[in-house]
This record gives structure tokens, sequence and C-alpha cells, in this order.
């Protein structure tokens, strides 16, 4: 009580333009005060706004690469269950059964040839190329979805060339399986 009335009287006793000078100061000093305040609580904002911005693009990176991480041993998976189902697979047989059930034996005119393709964890692709003369647009599509029924076979590359003055195609085709590099060695 003592502090305030000692204040109050050192007012009283100062004349108006002290006054306004005191009171000057100290409104410059507050909004100083408050200025200060008001930058290093922005600044700082602003600095851990952007950090957390980064965090949280690296957290979305990070839980897409886990997604695919998951998906792709999910794929694994069902690659060693397909593989590991059918070990007496062979391409060339699956694709003459293929050919006769669609009535195409006649449309090959070179006997199709086997290769090797890249060794991949442990798994070889094994291609088979194969060229048919003359067949229609609807024989193809038949073709390929009857390809792409059998799980173990897929296209791996197809080349389409027209046939002169016809409505028919020529394509030569290459189809492919995975194969453990131990099945066939």
């Amino acid at each position: 009580m003592a502090l305030l009335s000692s204040v109050q009287n050192f007012v009283k006793n100062l004349d108006e333009q002290e006054l306004i000078k005191y009171f000057v100061a100290f409104g410059l000093g507050l909004l100083s005060l408050i200025t200060l305040i008001l930058y290093l609580n922005f600044s700082g904002f602003n600095k851990y706004k952007t950090k957390l911005q980064e965090i949280n693009k690296e957290r979305l990176q990070t839980k897409r690469i886990l997604t695919d991480y998951k998906l792709v041993n999910l794929q694994k998976q069902k690659i060693e269950e397909i593989l590991s189902s059918d070990k007496s697979f062979f391409i060339e047989q699956q694709y003459n059964n293929i050919l006769k059930k669609l009535g195409l034996t006649n449309y090959q005119s070179e006997t199709p040839t086997k290769s090797d393709g890249q060794i991949i964890s442990g798994k070889i692709e094994r291609i088979l190329t194969v060229h048919l003369d003359a067949i229609t647009m609807q024989q193809l599509v038949e073709l390929l979805t009857q390809i792409a029924e059998i799980e173990r076979l897929y296209p791996k590359e197809l080349i389409i060339k027209k046939v002169p003055n016809s409505q028919k195609i020529d394509i030569d085709l290459m189809i492919a399986t995975l194969e453990n590099t131990s099945e066939n060695e």
C-alpha cells in the first residue's frame, strides 16, 4: 500500500508536460514489450509450423513406402503360392493347350521359341515367343483372354502387323512365366 501511495504522490507532484512524457515513455515501453513478445511468438510459431509440415510430408512418404512394401510382400507371397501349387508347369504345354482350345494351331507358321529372361529374387523368367499368321482381332482377344486366365502366364510383348488387302493380322507374341531357379536346373 505504501508503494501505491508513493507512486500516487509522485504523479500528483508532476506538472502536465512531465506527466505526458512519462505516459508516452510508459506507453512506448509497453508497446515495444508487446511487439517483442508477438514477434518472438510468431517467429517461433512459423519455425515450428514449417518443421511440422516437413515432418508431416516425411510421415506421409514413409506411410506410402510402408504400404508399397506390404503390397509387394503380398504379391511375393501370392507368387510363391502360385509357383508352389504346380511344380509340373510347362509354358509350351499351356500355350499348346490354349491354341488347341481356340482352334488356332493351323495359324502357327513357326515353332515357338523358348528363352530365359531375367533372374529376380531366385526366380527365372521363362519366355515363349510365338508367331501367328492371318488371325482376326477377335481371335487375338480370345487368345489374350485365355492367357490372362492362367495365373502363371502373362503377355510380355505383342507386335501386331496388318496383312495387306485383308481384315487379318499377323502377330508376334511373347508370353512369360516365372519359375524357381532350382526347378529346372
